[in-house]
């Protein structure tokens, strides 16, 4: 991954801590081969290593590529090391001089007696009477001044930490880390929380913002309804790809998108939807009101299927409805009615941007059956900008639009 490096120029604390011996690292890695890491490696939001290092290297040693992780947030360098200290004299026992050694360095370092004491589990005496020779002196502050002025009892910042069960949910939880870090609650999260922390922190930000059309090469996005905002492309359209919201309180839009569709598209093109299959009588009659039908491909998804309960079945597939104008003519080939979503932990998106976010690489090869390079694509239901990425990357022309000035907020920055 190459985020496993072991210490920063200014942690260096293999220097603090005596190595494993060869026999207690065998004995970790036989461990580790029969059962796994049972404790999590930790690291900083940076990817350093803070505890776990020979956990890692015998499990790049014996080939295991996974193993549990928690990242630890807003650490100062000073924090880190006490941290890692703090975890490591639990577990191991070391000997009253390597105790001493660590005194010295940490003192070194400018740290206290009493903080000294207190990560190595001793007196402040015993400290002082380890370092008595250097003729030290306590110089750890019991106060802080406020604002105010005053002083009050100093007090640390609980820091947050994220676990990470493997190596892709890890650079997940790296990639929400860059939108937010400063608002996170002081306590332990799951990758999805922190997850859900990063779209609304995104989306507070868009409320504040303002998005006149954006266009970057042949990639143009629009803000405002579809049915007001691409009426220029009136006969312009290869094709429209898009995954509108399935709800029943959205039929009407359905019916709309078919009255537009009729107008935008060109007679070889097609209107692809991805729909659910709670509502697929409805969501048929609708778009047939101005299209003719002409198939229904399979979409299957990967991972757990998704349970509709008032139907009482799991479903692992979408349906992709696929309609052309009445008068269609010439419309491309399709020679394979099967498509398949990578996870969105394969293709590194994790729903971070938008809740109802699509695999990049299942809408790429959506996008590439139907059209050909050079054709211009419509979304009018933009969400995050799947289609969009998907369209720049095959070398499409590519015009979305959608309601929700946070989306196209998040479809821009996904694009830029």
């Amino acid at each position: 991954m190459g985020r496993d490096r072991p210490e920063t120029a200014s942690l260096r604390l293999s220097h603090l801590l005596p190595p494993l011996s060869q026999e207690e690292y065998e004995a970790l890695k036989a461990d580790i081969a029969e059962r796994g890491v049972l404790v999590p490696v930790e690291y900083d939001e940076d990817g350093n290593i803070l505890d776990g290092y020979h956990r890692v290297r015998a499990c790049q040693e014996l080939g295991i590529k996974d193993w549990p992780r928690i990242v630890r947030v807003g650490l100062t360098e000073e924090e880190k090391i006490e941290h890692a200290l703090s975890l490591n004299l639990n577990r191991r026992q070391l000997t009253r001089e390597q105790k001493q050694e660590i005194a010295k360095q940490l003192r070194e370092r400018g740290w206290s007696q009493r903080r000294i004491a207190r990560v190595l589990g001793v007196t402040q005496p015993t400290i002082h009477n380890w370092l008595k020779d250097k003729g030290d002196k306590d110089l750890s502050p019991e106060k802080v001044e406020g604002a105010d002025g005053k002083l009050y009892p100093a007090r640390k910042k609980r820091r947050s930490a994220v676990f990470a069960a493997t190596e892709r949910e890890h650079e997940r939880v790296q990639e929400a880390l860059e939108k937010t870090r400063e608002n996170l609650p002081g306590k332990i999260l799951t990758a999805q929380r922190l997850a859900r922390i990063a779209r609304e922190t995104i989306a507070q930000e868009a409320e504040t913002g303002e998005f006149p059309t954006a266009k970057e090469g042949d990639i143009e996005i629009r803000l405002g309804d579809f049915r007001d905002v691409l009426g220029d492309l009136e006969g312009e359209v290869d094709a429209i790809i898009t995954d509108p919201p399935y709800g029943k309180e959205y039929l009407n839009l359905y019916s709309d998108l078919s009255r537009v569709a009729a107008t935008l598209l060109k007679p070889s093109g097609v209107l692809v939807v991805m729909v659910g299959t709670l509502h697929l009588p409805d969501y048929l009659a609708r778009l047939m009101t101005h299209l003719r039908y002409r198939w229904t491909c399979a979409y299957i998804a990967q991972g757990p299927r998704t349970r509709v309960f008032p139907a009482r079945v799991g479903t692992g597939w979408k349906p992709l409805l696929v309609f052309t104008r009445q008068d269609a003519a010439d419309t491309k080939f399709l020679n394979d009615d099967v498509f398949y979503a990578a996870t969105l932990a394969q293709d590194g998106t994790g729903k971070v941007r938008h809740p109802w976010e699509q695999s990049v690489a299942g809408f790429a090869e959506i996008v590439k059956r139907f059209t050909n390079p050079g054709d211009l694509v419509v979304d009018p239901f933009l969400g995050s900008g799947t289609t969009a990425v998907a369209c720049r990357d095959l070398g499409r022309r590519f015009v979305g639009c959608d309601i929700d000035p946070k989306a196209v907020a998040i479809a821009k920055e996904r694009l830029a």
